[in-house]
């Protein structure tokens, strides 16, 4: 953790600094296979979580390590969002998917848990905090998008920053404003920062609400000039509640996740880039038909799935016997050396036909 007193990298810092966001643009190419449609690739590393208000004393940065994963590079919308219309869904069932679409206008007026659903419905989900700002301004903490601490007043333009506000607080998706690709930020993400704050799958101040205040991300296009502001709050001692809040890095407020009538609150949906399925977080046993993808045994309850020595409890399911315990196939022994109570199969004995 670090407070908010920056040193000036100098030139050779600056060369490095261009290096390594030279590498993770690379490592983005590389790995865009990896990711949907209409998702952005951000490679794992370190990370700089910021936070900042009174709560914190000032601004802090927190260092927290990030796997690789996708994001949407659009604010989410309903499948038939046009630009003038929302789109059709009434808040009845089922919610139908969230998309990550061009020219549209974002989706708002939903819940963080009816959110969360159309996030899952796409087989995605929300972002964490770590997640959504390094995909934000990069590794290091930078306050913009742009990669820096610097406002640039051409560059907030090309994401709906410091302008008034249209008719249904939004504008269609498409505020990008990466162009300068600095500190690492070479993350096609678009409107973050300018068009409408984002739910997080995060809670705020756990210890005083528990899940009842979720977490939301910067703010609204006319407050980008605004700090982050929070007060004790009065009916929970030692507690805070947000006042005001920002469209920088660290722009947070929270709500209630049933809360679902902000026309300024939306989402863009996140999923881990190691998943071979659009499920499977290798949390809990595996859900997906395909070869074990992750490291450690196999966590399924099915026969074993994959190509290395039997890792479960089940009846051997490899051609060869590969466990030094009697063996747990249920036909005759099927190695060169009887290990089990039934006649060698090897030779030298009955073969095990039952003759």
């Amino acid at each position: 953790m670090r407070d908010d007193k920056k040193t000036p990298l100098g030139p050779a810092g600056m060369a490095l600094l261009g290096l390594v966001a030279a590498l993770l643009c690379l490592a983005g190419v590389a790995s865009a296979n990896v990711c949907p449609d209409g998702m952005e690739f951000v490679p794992g590393g370190n990370t700089q979580v910021v936070y900042s208000g009174e709560r914190w004393g000032g601004t802090i940065y927190q260092a927290e390590w990030v796997d690789d994963f996708c994001i949407d590079k659009y604010e989410a919308s309903q499948p038939d969002a046009t630009t003038d219309s929302m789109g059709s869904w009434d808040g009845s069932d089922p919610i139908p998917a969230a998309q990550s679409q061009l020219g549209v206008l974002p989706w708002v007026t939903m819940s963080w848990n009816e959110a969360t659903q159309a996030c899952l419905a796409a087989g995605k989900r929300l972002p964490t905090l770590a997640e959504w700002q390094t995909a934000y301004s990069g590794y290091n903490g930078a306050f913009w998008p742009w990669g820096s601490d610097d406002y640039d007043a051409d560059q907030a333009a090309a994401c709906y920053m410091d302008m008034p506000s249209p008719p249904p607080f939004s504008y269609p998706t498409g505020g990008c404003c990466f162009e300068n690709c600095l500190g690492g930020q070479c993350f096609t993400t678009c409107d973050m920062p300018g068009n409408i704050a984002e739910f997080i799958d995060g809670l705020w101040d756990e210890g005083c609400y528990g899940n009842t205040q979720i977490l939301v991300a910067s703010a609204g296009i006319s407050q980008w000039y605004q700090s982050n502001s929070q007060k004790p709050d009065p009916d929970n001692p030692g507690c805070w509640v947000f006042v005001t809040f920002a469209q920088r890095r660290y722009g947070l407020h929270h709500h209630h996740p049933d809360d679902g009538w902000f026309v300024d609150d939306g989402f863009r949906c996140a999923k881990s880039a190691s998943d071979d399925d659009t499920t499977d977080d290798d949390t809990m046993p595996d859900d997906d038909t395909t070869i074990d993808d992750d490291s450690t045994p196999d966590d399924d309850a099915a026969p074993d799935d994959d190509t290395t020595p039997d890792d479960d409890a089940t009846p051997d399911d490899d051609t060869v016997d590969d466990d030094a315990a009697p063996d747990d196939d249920t036909v005759s022994d099927d190695d060169a050396t009887d290990d089990d109570a039934s006649g060698d199969d090897s030779g030298g004995g009955h073969s095990g036909c039952g003759c």
